[in-house]
């Protein structure tokens, strides 16, 4: 899926919001992607290997030491998510007091994808209009969903009975509502995801690194707007979860469409 599906909430080494990467003086560095982690080593990545951009893994889950990294990443149904916290302790005294002071290094934070569900948008928008579907099409071992197109902007949802269930159709544009747009089914992080993983980061940071977040003000960003804003060297609009009034590729697919439409009517 393109960058701009995926939404990060991160906190840098002080416990404060980041874009969700962390660098060691060794040149090793590690970031949240999508909604898994990447450990980057220039010092270790070899041209002809499976990753580019000096990427030497990628972690989904589990608890791994990696290129001076402790990681600790879980996966959390909410959102399909990955909840990560990442630590790196480097000793800067010299000879003898080598190990006398250090540096931590921490990198905290959730990498999910920021759009919700067609179920979600119409139980929201379209209340009755969701409580007329059969609750079964949103079993995805029964049906699979599409969404159908036709003539004049006709629009409409399909369900495709696996086994011997029968084929379902709903045609929206019929009902007066319009095809919504990328940025009407975006939410990026929400504050439940954030609660969630908070939760869990509690349980595996320390508790020194835990109370310096402020888990009242956090913020959130669309990976894909992240790389415009960079490529760009424009300001990344972070926002609350829950508080994201979208997203640069959505803005630009609205101008398109309505760009279309004011085509169409001359």
């Amino acid at each position: 899926m393109a960058l701009s599906s995926w939404d990060t909430m991160a906190f840098d080494s002080e416990g404060k919001p980041s874009g969700g990467s962390v660098d060691l003086p060794d040149g090793a560095s590690l970031e949240i992607y999508k909604n898994w982690l990447y450990v980057k080593n220039p010092k270790l990545w070899r041209k002809g290997q499976q990753f580019t951009s000096h990427v030497i893994a990628q972690i989904e889950h589990g608890n791994v030491t990696v290129s001076g990294f402790e990681i600790h990443a879980v996966r959390h149904q909410a959102q399909d998510s990955v909840f990560c916290f990442a630590s790196h302790r480097e000793y800067t005294g010299k000879g003898k007091k080598k190990y006398d002071t250090h540096q931590d290094y921490y990198l905290a934070g959730i990498g999910c994808y920021g759009f919700k569900s067609e179920e979600e948008w119409l139980k929201e928008k379209h209340p009755k209009i969701y409580a007329s579907i059969d609750p079964e099409c949103w079993d995805d071992n029964k049906y699979m969903m599409s969404t159908s197109h036709g003539p004049n902007d006709e629009w409409g949802y399909e369900w495709y009975g696996r086994g011997k269930r029968k084929h379902k159709s709903l045609k929206m544009s019929a009902k007066g509502i319009e095809r919504p747009g990328m940025d009407e089914y975006w939410t990026g992080v929400l504050p439940s995801t954030a609660a969630a993983f908070f939760k869990w980061l509690k349980k595996v940071a320390p508790k020194e690194y835990f109370a310096k977040i402020d888990q009242a003000n956090p913020l959130r960003y669309n990976q894909g707007d992240a790389f415009f804003a960079s490529a760009l060297n424009t300001p990344l609009n972070a926002t609350a979860p829950g508080e994201s009034q979208g997203t640069v590729m959505g803005q630009m697919l609205g101008s398109k469409k309505a760009a279309k439409k004011s085509a169409k009517k001359k």
